[in-house]
């Protein structure tokens, strides 16, 4: 062979091998774009990649996308700041994690020593000799994880961004994140909006709210940054068809962000939406045309310019400035998230040097009774978040680099260029997460990091060597792929850290344990949750340990001084564990909640000694709740009734409490009618209880006959009461006993408005006027009253035999029939029902 051919032999195998290594490098970027495509769409549309289970998934593409990277080494220099100063964020976290000396913790954050201690007291084990700064350390993890994970994916976005391809990739990949946007809105508002999700069948509604995301300040930051995708489009094509695409788009996204009542999220729309509007050149402006051309381009440029600006403007502006702006000028405003940034300064305070770590902020809220009845796990808040978890030293550098990052990419933006869609994306997302709550969590994230990481790409003006520095194979090797094995080997590890072990899964984690495992798991991962006390005090008091149930729930309500789940059961312990001062504390506050939760304590005080005599002691200490308490007990515990009245009036002889009235109709019951009157007498003397007065006398005349009478006082009662009222019911039935049809019917009628809008006020307003029109023989308007009353209350045992009644007058006996196997067969209806039966029977036997 001639050296000729030889050094084209080998000329060409040269270029064979980098053709294939070309080839290679390509597939394998391919490889990786569509693992972190997939790992951002699990991110955004997976309950915001809040849940352990779908980081795990996000965690592993982005182990296969590194995977993928690792044979072809960068072509340029990734330009990710974005990416690595969240690795750099996850990896100071990361120290807070780490016990350190308890006189250390001490110096630079007192509040985690006091918790620590506290827990410790509480499951009865000594003091820690080391401990660490974070007071949630399983959240912690989570947030490590997060940050460390979806900094690795935007650096390994940023390496494949560096291919010497087209420059214009960064735009359509662009175009996919605000296409994943609409995406989030559109399942939101199929999974969460009303008009929507109602017409969804059932099956398909479950299965959108599985991947819908919860938050909607986090979606009204998405759509954020999927606005300003779409209106750099729309301001930059001069096809009619994709530019209708494109404002249909945004439109949709502002409609979403508005529906959301997310108030940073709709700043941010509208600054975005003009910023797009402000900044962006149209490309006709690039080309050659003639004058006239030009003149009708312009013309119909700043007439699509100004409608879309105003559509949007108006869309996402006015419906804010009508619900917040105008009525705080009115009234002013009680704003729960200004309130969180008075509390976070005072946790900046605590923890100044290297602040808290994740979580501290909704365990400081739970303690000083602001945070609502849901666990909050994160701030979610960017300014929160970074002074709160990482103190001063580690914030000011943050928003330093992070400030210096969107500016030196601004300076360079000509108006037009493309890159100006990610930033004011970028920088939407930012104003809104300076007073809002939404990119704390991956599905917030990553959105923003991808964006970011075009923005450094595109600004860089596409595969021009002077504007990228060239690096080695090994140099490019340890600052990409090195720094991300890294940053994904510690976030695999952080996250295994807090999978199973954050304050979400609390239940699931200590259900099936005894007291003592339970105690350890506690000590360990949830010392900071008022639940998992709660969970140990419930275990405590079902093995019969009262005394130190007592002592746990005590811990569960200082982490949490709302709640009163804690506060239930540790009043059930106190009454076994002969606590009799806090008996009486516990319940005089569960006195005075509604529903479920007094009622529950009302059958503890019933069924216990103990608990009958805190019931004394907190009513005669306050009698105002006596009224409601007497309600409730008045049916199954009349005599405890009778005595809280006594005891009350004894005790405040010269102030009648609401108790009196239910006295007073024990009294009637029992047809002690002198001592009732006494009673009503006294009350119609108290101007704050005279309606009451009025409507006990009234009973009293009802029993004693005198209906006239007592129609006159029921109708008073009707007349003063504002909302509907049984005492209206009552005046109907006095009047049809007492005047004549006619009177009575003119009457019945007039009250309909007032208890129009109750069903079972309703309920009895068309019984009372079938009797009525039964009485006046008025059957067929008899039946059709009746009806419109077992339409309210089907079934109604009341209902149900007047209707007999009328069925038998108007001769149809087989109707009649049916509706008597409709009423109860057992209970005080029984014996009813079998007369009515044999009545029937017998119209029946007779035809």
């Amino acid at each position: 062979m001639t050296k000729a051919a030889a050094d084209k032999s080998q000329a060409s195998r040269g270029l064979a091998r980098e053709v294939s290594t070309t080839t290679g490098r390509r597939r394998a970027h391919a490889a990786s774009r569509w693992f972190i495509a997939l790992a951002t769409i699990v991110a955004v549309l997976w309950q915001g990649a809040v849940q352990p289970s779908a980081l795990w998934i996000i965690w592993g593409l982005a182990v296969l996308a590194w995977v993928a990277s690792v044979p072809h080494v960068p072509h340029r220099r990734a330009l990710s700041t974005a990416g690595w100063l969240w690795m750099g964020l996850g990896a100071y976290t990361a120290l807070l994690l780490v016990p350190m000396p308890r006189g250390l913790v001490a110096a630079v954050h007192p509040a985690a020593v006091t918790l620590g201690d506290a827990t410790q007291l509480a499951l009865g084990l000594p003091q820690q000799a080391y401990l660490p700064i974070a007071t949630a350390p399983s959240d912690a993890a989570f947030q490590v994880a997060l940050y460390l994970i979806c900094g690795a994916l935007a650096t390994l976005y940023g390496h494949g961004l560096m291919l010497p391809s087209s420059r214009w990739r960064p735009v359509r990949d662009g175009d996919l994140l605000g296409y994943l946007c609409a995406a989030g809105a559109l399942l939101w508002l199929m999974a969460h909006g009303r008009w929507v999700s109602t017409s969804l069948p059932m099956s398909l509604r479950h299965a959108v709210r599985e991947w819908a995301l919860i938050n909607p300040n986090h979606l009204a930051g998405l759509c954020a940054l999927g606005i300003a995708f779409s209106m750099g489009r729309l301001l930059r094509t001069e096809d009619i068809a994709k530019r209708n695409a494109y404002l249909s788009l945004s439109l949709v996204l502002g409609g979403a962000a508005i529906l959301t009542g997310s108030r940073g999220g709709v700043l941010a729309c509208v600054l975005v939406a003009g910023g797009s509007l402000a900044t962006i050149r149209p490309v006709w402006k690039r080309t050659r045309t003639t004058q006239d051309e030009v003149a009708h381009r312009r013309r119909m440029d700043f007439l699509l310019k100004a409608l879309t600006g105003l559509t949007l403007i108006a869309m996402i502006a006015l419906p804010f400035i009508e619900t917040e702006v105008l009525p705080s000028f009115a009234r002013g405003t009680n704003d729960g998230k200004l309130q969180m940034l008075g509390i976070a300064a005072d946790q900046v305070d605590a923890g100044w040097l290297v602040g808290q770590g994740p979580g501290a902020l909704p365990v400081a809220l739970g303690m000083i009774d602001k945070a609502n009845l849901k666990r909050v796990d994160f701030a979610e808040n960017i300014v929160l978040e970074r002074f709160i978890d990482q103190g001063i030293w580690g914030a000011l550098p943050f928003f330093a680099i992070l400030a210096w990052l969107m500016i030196r990419t601004a300076v360079t933006l000509r108006r037009g260029s493309p890159a100006l869609a990610p930033w004011l994306g970028c920088g939407a997302l930012m104003v809104q997460n300076m007073g809002d709550f939404s990119l704390e969590i991956a599905g917030g994230l990553m959105p923003f990091l991808l964006a970011a990481t075009q923005l450094e790409r595109l600004r860089t003006g596409g595969d021009s060597p002077r504007k990228t520095k060239r690096l080695s194979s090994d140099q490019a090797r340890i600052l990409v792929l090195s720094g991300t094995f890294v940053a994904l080997l510690l976030g695999g590890l952080a996250l295994a850290r807090a999978d199973g072990a954050m304050t979400r899964t609390a239940r699931e984690r200590l259900q099936p344990l005894g007291l003592a495992q339970a105690k350890a798991v506690v000590a360990a991962d949830f010392g900071h949750d008022h639940f998992a006390f709660l969970m140990l005090c419930r275990k405590a008091a079902a093995d019969g340990h009262f005394t130190e149930a007592v002592t746990l729930c005590s811990r569960s309500l200082a982490l949490r001084p709302a709640s009163d789940a804690a506060r239930l059961v540790r009043f059930a312990a106190a009454i076994d564990a002969g606590d009799d001062k806090l008996l009486v504390t516990d319940l005089s506050v569960l006195l005075t909640k509604p529903g479920d939760l007094r009622r529950r304590a009302l059958d503890i005080c019933a069924t216990h000694s103990a608990g009958e005599k805190a019931l004394m002691s907190a009513l005669v200490a306050d009698p105002t709740p006596s009224y409601g308490v007497g309600r409730h007990l008045i049916d199954k515990h009349p005599a405890l009734v009778e005595k809280l009245a006594l005891h009350i009036r004894r005790r405040h002889p010269n102030k009648p409490y609401g108790i009196e009235v239910l006295r007073g109709e024990l009294y009637v019951k029992r047809r002690h009618f002198r001592e009732a009157d006494r009673i009503a007498t006294a009350l119609i003397a108290n101007e704050a209880l005279a309606v009451q007065g009025w409507r006990l006398q009234a009973r009293i005349y009802a029993h004693l006959g005198k209906n006239e009478a007592a129609f006159k006082l029921y109708n008073l009662v009707c007349e003063q009461e504002e909302e509907a009222s049984d005492a209206c019911v009552a005046a109907m039935k006095m009047a049809i006993a007492s005047q004549p049809a006619k009177t009575a019917l003119q009457y019945v009628r007039r009250h309909y408005n007032r208890v129009r809008g109750s069903v079972g006020l309703e309920h009895q307003y068309w019984l009372q006027l079938g009797r009525l029109f039964y009485k006046m023989q008025a059957f067929e308007d008899a039946i059709s009253a009746v009806q419109r009353s077992l339409g309210l209350r089907k079934n109604a045992p009341e209902a149900l035999a007047l209707e007999i009644r009328i069925q038998l007058k108007l001769g149809d006996w087989r109707s009649a029939e049916r509706l008597v196997d409709k009423l109860p067969k057992e209970g005080s209806w029984a014996t009813k029902r079998v007369e009515l039966a044999n009545e029937v029977s017998q119209t029946g036997g007779r035809r």
